[in-house]
């Protein structure tokens, strides 16, 4: 895959069409799209100009899926990266799976490859992300409704206040808990005032456009005899 907003660092300049596979939603439709892009297997790297283009969120899900296809017990998080934009907590995704051999769970940003940490000056293990570098969106609310953090530094291009950080905490909320019903997010207008979904941003470098995709139910709690999860219960 590549993302939207980082292909001219990769050298690929995306036409329109190109462009629209960002707003594939299902899985099986983007193995597709990457299939008909380039026929070899998918364990085969492709080159910059023959991947899907996605973003966060679809890199999220992408990983997400594959874990769960192992068995491994996974799921996508939203909320607030703070290593895209310095004094910024950018909104963003990130996959999250129970790691037996840490007894814990691991949150992986599976954007990040090696042309993105340079650029990003990232120095820690994208495989491991430190919690206190990407806040999961129910602790970016209680740190804001606490006043541990200011609520105005979270969010995307010029969206952002206490009303953005609550549309993630809901958004983290349904995907936690099971399908993403699509009728409360923000992109259509009941958490964003004003927002539309045809008036959607073309956010900053980089991050994630909306409407977020659906997510599949997944057991809250992690194998038995393990610790209990991160949630919003904590």
């Amino acid at each position: 895959m590549i993302h939207i907003f980082w292909a001219e660092q990769y050298g690929v300049q995306l036409a329109g069409p190109r462009r629209d596979e960002v707003q594939l939603r299902s899985v099986a439709r983007k193995l597709e799209r990457i299939i008909e892009l380039d026929p070899r297997p998918l364990a085969e790297a492709r080159e910059p100009d023959k991947r899907l283009v996605g973003n966060c969120r679809d890199f999220s899900l992408m990983l997400t899926t594959m874990l769960r296809y192992q068995g491994v017990p996974a799921r996508a998080r939203c909320g607030f990266a703070r290593y895209f934009i310095p004094n910024h907590f950018e909104d963003h995704w990130v996959c999250e799976y129970w790691s037996t051999a840490h007894n814990r769970w691991v949150l992986v940003d599976a954007q990040l490859d090696t042309l993105q940490v340079g650029k990003l000056g990232v120095c820690f293990d994208p495989l491991d992300v430190p919690r206190d570098e990407f806040i999961v969106g129910d602790k970016a609310w209680q740190m804001c409704r606490a006043g541990q953090a200011d609520p105005d530094t979270f969010g995307i291009a010029d969206l952002h206040g206490l009303w953005f950080v609550r549309g993630n905490l809901v958004t983290c909320i349904c995907l936690l808990r099971g399908p993403f019903p699509k009728a409360i997010h923000p992109a259509c207008g009941l958490l964003w005032p004003g927002a539309t979904a045809g008036a959607l941003p073309t956010h900053s470098t980089p991050g994630q456009p909306r409407p977020r995709p659906p997510a599949r139910r997944w057991p809250q709690s992690p194998p038995a005899g393990a610790a209990p999860g991160s949630g919003v219960a904590e």
